[in-house]
Formats: C-alpha cells, sequence, structure tokens
C-alpha cells in the first residue's frame, strides 16, 4: 500500500500521514479501501495489505519526522535508505494507529509488515539510537530489527491480524513467534531454509516470479513449482505464492500489458496440482484467457503471432 515515495492511505487515527502522498488527489480514504476490499470480496479475491517498515518509511517523514532516524543527509541520494527510529515510544504509537485503521476497516486475518532492506548505516547514523543500543546491551543491528519486529507484530497480534514479513526478518535471527509467515523473495532455494524452521511462507522468489524482471517469461514462471525438492512435511508449511510488480517503472499506461498474461499463468500453476506440467496445453489456455480478457477491454501483452476472435472466445 505505501512504500518510500508515497504513503497515499489516510489514516484518520494519524491524520498527518497522508501528507507523504503525492498529492491531495493521490489518496485512499478508509471508505475507498473498504469498498475495494468488499469488491474483491465478491469476486472470490483477498486483499492482502502491505506497511513496509521499518525500512522504506520516507513517505513517512512529511507527517511525523520526529519517528525517522536521523539519517537524512547521509542517505538524501535514495530515499529508499530512510528508516523509522525504533527507540521511539512515540513511533510505536503512530504505527498502532496506522494499523488499527487498515486492519479494522479491512478486516483482515494477516497484515503484511515488510522488514526487508532495512539499511542499519541509517541508524548507525543517528547517536540517540547508538545510545539507547547501549543502554539495552544490544551489540548488533539485528537485535534491534529484533526488538522494532517483536513490539510491531504484538500490536498486529491485539487487533486480531496475523504477521507477516519478508524474509530478512528470518535472516536476521528474530525470535518471532511461531505464528509469523514469512514471504521469500530472493531466490528459490531460501525457501526451504525457512520452512525446515517450521514457519509458514508465502514463495514470491525473484528469480521466477518478479514480473518486473522482463527474463520471467510466462514458461519460466509456469514451470516453478515452490514445492519442487520439498519432503510432504517442508511442502505443508508452504501455503500460497505471490507474483510480484514493483511500481518503479509501470502507471495505469503499462501496467496491464507487464502483468498480464505472465501472472496467470501462476494463478494456473498454484491452484493446479503438482502434475500439471504440460506447457503445451498451458499455452493453449493462456491464449484463450488474454482473447477472454481482450475482449473485456484489458491490454495483455502478445504471447506468440495470432489473433484473437470476437465470437470464439467466451466472456
Amino acid at each position: 500500500m505505501v512504500d518510500a515515495q508515497s504513503f497515499p492511505v489516510d489514516t484518520p487515527s494519524a491524520p498527518r500521514m497522508i501528507n507523504g502522498a503525492y498529492s491531495s488527489s493521490h489518496v485512499y480514504t478508509l471508505t475507498d479501501i473498504e469498498m475495494l476490499t468488499n469488491y474483491a470480496a465478491e469476486r472470490g479475491v483477498r486483499i492482502l495489505p502491505e506497511i513496509d517498515i521499518p525500512g522504506h518509511a520516507a513517505s513517512w517523514t512529511d507527517g511525523y519526522p520526529s519517528i525517522m532516524a536521523k539519517c537524512f543527509k547521509k542517505y538524501s541520494y535514495n530515499i529508499n535508505d530512510y528508516a523509522l527510529d525504533p527507540t521511539q515510544d512515540d513511533t510505536y504509537d503512530i504505527v498502532e494507529k496506522v494499523l488499527k485503521d487498515i486492519i479494522q476497516t479491512m478486516g483482515v486475518q494477516q497484515f503484511h509488515l515488510g522488514g526487508d532492506e532495512v539499511v542499519y548505516g541509517c541508524w548507525a547514523n543517528d547517536t540517540n539510537i547508538l545510545e539507547f543500543m547501549e543502554k539495552q546491551g544490544m551489540t548488533s543491528y539485528n537485535q534491534l530489527l529484533e526488538y522494532f519486529v517483536l513490539k510491531v507484530d504484538d500490536i498486529t497480534r491485539s487487533y486480531g491480524s496475523t504477521p507477516i514479513h519478508w524474509e530478512e526478518v528470518f535472516k536476521a535471527g528474530a525470535k518471532v513467534g511461531s505464528d509469523v509467515i514469512f514471504e521469500v523473495w530472493t531466490v528459490q532455494d531460501n525457501i526451504k531454509m525457512v520452512v525446515d524452521s517450521q514457519f509458514r511462507v508465502i514463495a514470491a522468489p525473484s528469480d521466477v516470479w518478479y514480473l518486473d524482471h522482463s527474463d520471467n517469461t510466462w514458461s519460466k514462471m509456469y514451470a516453478y513449482d515452490p514445492t519442487t525438492n520439498l519432503t510432504s512435511t517442508e511442502a505443508s508449511y508452504i501455503i500460497g505464492g505471490e507474483v510480484a510488480m514493483w511500481g518503479e517503472h509501470v502507471d495505469e499506461n503499462n501496467i496491464e500489458s507487464i502483468v498480464y498474461p505472465r501472472a496467470s499463468s501462476v494463478g494456473e500453476r498454484l491452484w493446479s496440482p503438482s502434475n500439471v506440467v504440460d506447457q503445451e496445453d498451458a499455452l493453449n489456455r493462456l491464449i484463450n484467457h488474454r482473447c477472454r480478457m481482450i475482449n473485456r477491454g484489458f491490454k495483455p501483452s502478445a504471447i506468440q503471432p495470432g489473433f484473437c476472435s470476437l465470437t470464439t472466445v467466451p466472456v
């Protein structure tokens, strides 16, 4: 829902957060979010929100600059490196208000809290954070990340939602609760590492399922099965998968052609038995589905030379 560049959600409990939106016309109200949630649910889709913290938090600066780590000058060349200050009580007060508004509006049972790509150099640049770590007996930034994660996880649970984190939180050694779900995005092999520790996993390895990687063709994405080379017990911890489309190089003019129909191929993979692997058969279904989308007004990219009949593909 948010990233370093923009905080587009109007959270009345923390009303200054929308100061971080691109503009006043680029904002989702809670009414908008409720409408989207209901619209999706009526069509069998469950929206899973993510607020990426403590890193990727530059958009929080315009609303509540006091809860940010003081590294603005050092990392001014890349706002993705800004992070929340995990040592302040006010940080958790604002985080709770944001989470409360969104969780209660959407009624979600899981909430993605991010945790990826936290630039420890930002924390290292803040003398108040360093003093806090010394008083707490912390000798590594992994411990500080764990401190933040455990507090925010408890906030999330208090509103009836299960925390989800990116795999960096796992790799940092954070001693999270057994209910926590991890999303693996870097490489396929890391999935086994997480399920071996008996945590549930959402598979989203960038080397096969990232849509902003042009070399991830539909056939490559379709061929990947996250349960491959896992025991039945290990595979049972994989609760789903995601094809990720990040916004750096897309807008309303090209997003449909980049996402579709490749994302549909992964939809079939995740909803099919593992022995459904014939790509020729899958190609025929994908061509028909692409034409179906075109007939409904979407603009999916081409898979191969050909055309769509307006009469042969059912709408």
